[in-house]
């Protein structure tokens, strides 16, 4: 099999595209978390003391802070995105794609690969290694090219891991 040459520009390429989408995700999310907010307060039910504005004002913070915590996870590598580190691992296991089901607490989960010391690797569902003339698949595709103990170049920025995974057999590093 041919493989492709992996650079620097390719690699900060597929983790702006990434990280840009993230923020892009959470931007679309602020201004239904601001209308569950003033829903909260000001709705026909809104808690006019006691226990529930407490309850409420608790919730508001919470959540608040969960969505500020995503933000900067998500902004801080972008600036930092020339100082990324490149690690090599092996996959140990393989989990599907889950969807969420309405009538019960399943948790949706991209396509994601694990690995033996590197942790797992959420596929982004978008076209991966758009730079790429052999290679730019959806997630689907480079889940299901990926065998057990496929060797991969694993992308991290700072504290954060595994943005973008580079399987061994199909990219080569220049």
């Amino acid at each position: 099999m041919k493989k492709e040459i992996l650079t620097r520009k390719n690699i900060v390429s597929d983790l702006k595209l990434i990280l840009i989408k993230e923020i892009i995700k959470l931007i679309t999310l602020l201004p239904l978390l601001i209308f569950v907010y003033l829903l909260f307060l000001f709705g026909p039910h809104s808690p006019a003391k006691g226990f529930m504005l407490i309850f409420c004002m608790i919730f508001c913070v919470f959540y608040t802070l969960i969505y500020i915590y995503a933000l900067v996870r998500t902004v801080v590598p972008l600036f930092k995105i020339k100082n990324f580190t490149i690690s090599s691992d092996l996959v140990t296991n393989k989990l599907e794609k889950r969807r969420s089901h309405p009538r019960s607490l399943i948790i949706p989960r991209p396509y994601t690969l694990v690995f033996s010391r590197g942790g797992k690797y959420r596929i982004p569902a978008i076209n991966n290694y758009k730079w790429s003339n052999m290679f730019e698949m959806p997630d689907k595709n480079v889940f299901h090219s990926t065998d057990l103990n496929d060797d991969f170049y694993l992308i991290s920025v700072g504290k954060r891991r595994n943005i973008v995974a580079y399987n061994k057999k199909m990219f080569e590093m220049k």
